[in-house]
Formats: C-alpha cells, structure tokens, sequence
C-alpha cells in the first residue's frame, strides 16, 4: 500500500515536461534580464566637443581717480591711491670749469738812477712797474742804497707782485720805466734784460653749469628712489602708474653742493632730499572694470571663457594734477557658442556613433575644423548608451 502511494504521489511524465519548459523559460528571462541590464548600465561613452568660436580683443579706457571710494563699472571708473614720501639723492660729477692762473712769480734785475746829488736809500719792497694801460708792477728784493750823484747807477733784483703772477710778468728788456712812491722823481729805473720765471697752470672750477646739471641728475635719482620704494611698498596686485611719480616739494636747505660755482675742485656733489607724490592702481579692480568693456560681445547663446582671458596695461593716456589717471586696459578672449551637456546627452542617447556625430554637426554650432570625438565602452559597442547619464560630454576649450 505505500508503494502505491508512493507512486501516486510521483508528477506524472506531463507534468515533468512542463516543468522543464517553466524551468528554461524562466533561466531565459534571466538571462534577458541580465542583458538588458547591462545594456542600460553598463556601456559608456565619452563625448568631446568643441563649440565655434571667435577672438575677441577690446581695449578700455579706464578712469583711475582717488576722489572715488568704489568702482564704477558703467562709467569705467574705479578708485585709486596718492601716495607721497619722501625720498633722498646723492650724485657727484666732474667739475667743467678750467681757468689760467699765475704758478710762480717772474724775476730780474733792475737799474736805478740817481738824478740828484744826495744818496738814496732804496727801500725792500719798492715798487716800479711798466707805463703801459694796465701796468705790470714789480717790488725790489733788498733794500740798497744809490750813490749820490748825477747818473749814478745799482742794480738791483725784483719780483713781480702776486696780482701778476704767472706769464703776464715776463715782461721784454726796457719797459720797466716807473718808480712809484716817494723816490719817483728823484730816481730812474729800467730793466737792461727781459724778466722771466713766470709760469701758468690750469685749475679745474666749478661752474654754474654744473650746478644745473646736478640738479637734474639728482631730482632723476630722487624719483628713481621713490620708485624704488613705492614698489616694495606695493601689496597685492597694486601698481604704480608710470609717469605719475612727480617731485612736489623742495627745499633750499634740502639741496646741499659741495662746492660754490668759482671754487676750484676737480668735482662736485650734491645731496638732496624732495618730497615725492605717485598714483598706485588695484589692477583687480581694474581687471573687473575692463571685464564690462566685453558687455557688447556677450549675447544670448554665447559665453566667454573666464580662463582664457588675458588682461594687459596698456599706455597711459593722461594724468591730471590731482591723481585722475586715465589708462588703456587691453582685453584678449574667445567667445564661445554656450553648449548645455543635458541637451547633448538626451540628443545622442543610443544613437549610434556616425548618427550621434550627424546630430551634433547638424543641431550645434561646432568648429568646423574639430568634429565631435565619441568614444565608447566597451569599444566593440558601436552605439551610445541608452541612459543619459552614462554619457560623459567633455566641452574643451577653443
């Protein structure tokens, strides 16, 4: 009896088989399944485009003005600082000045004549000198006594005096022809033979000239120093406007030489002090300025790229006495046609690759000369992924 139950119980061979059918179709549907499910997830693509472009370069004039406390992006207006300081000069340059001047004194002999009976004592340091318009005039050396006597002759020795100095007192033999003093008249002098020993020499002076040129020299180096300064004073991306660094305030005590024009030195120095005033820029700030100057080129659709841009100082137009600078801000981009990813991604998703790249040439505007780059995962799946989110858009940069 329990065998028959037993086998009562056994499925019966139709019912077999239909399990082996339920059994197969179920593994199938797996299978589908897992296919489909690695359809959806597991394939990738990466996507690089390259949207169409064109440079741009803007140049702004922009207003530097230390009267404004913010910038004014409208009017290309933004602040900036006056600085003063003072700052100190030392310069020395070689004399230009030459003068002739006496070396050493002539000398010689000359002869007295008494024109009277008595005897005459000559002094040391009697003068006798030529009867020209400006007489050169001489003092004897020894004092000597001329015998009395008409015609009675000495010799004696002379020297020219020092306001004669040097080649004026070689004077030629017979132009000494005048005693000066009490004894003219009563006695006579000539020089039998020409004078000689005077020499000359050459002084290097200072002139005026050369106080003038030290001036300028040392107002340069005065605001070379403050350059100088200001820019190890400089924080951040300040700058110092070129040409705005003026000298404001000097002094006679603070410009102090050497040497008078007329004294006799080989060189001559100046030290100097002056107060200087400069005109020092934020060059972010300017950069934000300028960066409006591009307003006109930003239309819907399109979108500068922020880091390609390069900011350049251009000249420096004008600078006004109270520190308003005017300047050139250069600008040099590329504007872009503005791509969204999410638009490309839900165009091109399982599309295959030459069907994806027709879309994109056709509904973006691309450069030409970079077609769109697809590549997928695994590489023998030649179609985009079906899930959007499984496609990566790269957007390089023109």
């Amino acid at each position: 009896m329990e065998q028959i139950a037993w086998l009562r119980r056994m499925p019966s061979p139709v019912w077999q088989r239909w399990g082996r059918v339920l059994r197969w179709t179920l593994f199938m549907l797996l299978l589908l399944a897992i296919g489909a499910g690695f359809l959806l997830a597991a394939p990738s693509a990466t996507v690089t485009i390259t949207p169409a472009s064109d440079q741009v370069f803007v140049r702004v004039p922009i207003i530097a003005d230390p009267a404004l406390a913010d910038i004014d992006v409208e009017n290309y207006q933004m602040p900036a600082s006056v600085v003063s300081l003072e700052a100190t000069a030392h310069v020395t340059i070689q004399s230009s000045g030459r003068e002739t001047v006496g070396a050493s004194l002539s000398q010689g002999l000359v002869t007295f004549t008494n024109t009277t009976d008595e005897p005459i004592v000559i002094p040391l340091g009697t003068v006798v000198s030529t009867s020209s318009i400006y007489p050169i005039r001489f003092e004897t050396q020894i004092e000597t006594t001329l015998p009395a006597g008409e015609e009675s002759t000495i010799q004696v020795p002379i020297q020219a005096l020092p306001e004669h100095a040097g080649a004026t007192g070689n004077v030629d033999p017979g132009v000494i022809n005048r005693v000066e003093g009490p004894l003219e008249g009563l006695i006579t002098v000539t020089n039998p033979n020409a004078t000689y020993g005077g020499a000359v020499e050459e002084r290097v002076t200072v002139t005026p000239e050369d106080h003038d040129r030290l001036l300028v020299l040392g107002e340069q180096q005065v605001l070379q120093h403050a350059r100088d300064l200001l820019l190890h004073q400089l924080s951040g991306e300040q700058f110092l406007v070129p040409g705005s660094v003026v000298i404001t305030e000097e002094r006679p005590e603070w410009t102090i030489y050497s040497a008078f024009a007329g004294d006799v030195a080989e060189s001559v120095s100046l030290d100097m002090r002056a107060r200087v005033q400069a005109v020092v820029v934020d060059e972010r700030q300017a950069r934000l300025v300028a960066y409006s100057g591009l307003s006109p080129y930003i239309q819907p659709g399109l979108e500068v790229s922020l880091d390609d841009l390069t900011f350049t100082r251009g000249e420096i137009q004008q600078i006004e006495p109270s520190g308003r600078v005017t300047f050139l801000m250069e600008i040099t981009g590329n504007i872009a046609v503005s791509i969204d990813p999410n638009v490309v991604r839900e165009r091109i998703a399982g599309a295959s690759v030459g069907e994806a790249q027709q879309r994109l040439q056709r509904e973006l505007l691309l450069d030409p000369d970079r077609p769109p780059q697809i590549d997928t995962w695994p590489g023998w799946y030649g179609r985009l992924p079906l899930l959007p989110v499984r496609i990566t858009v790269r957007i390089e940069t023109p």
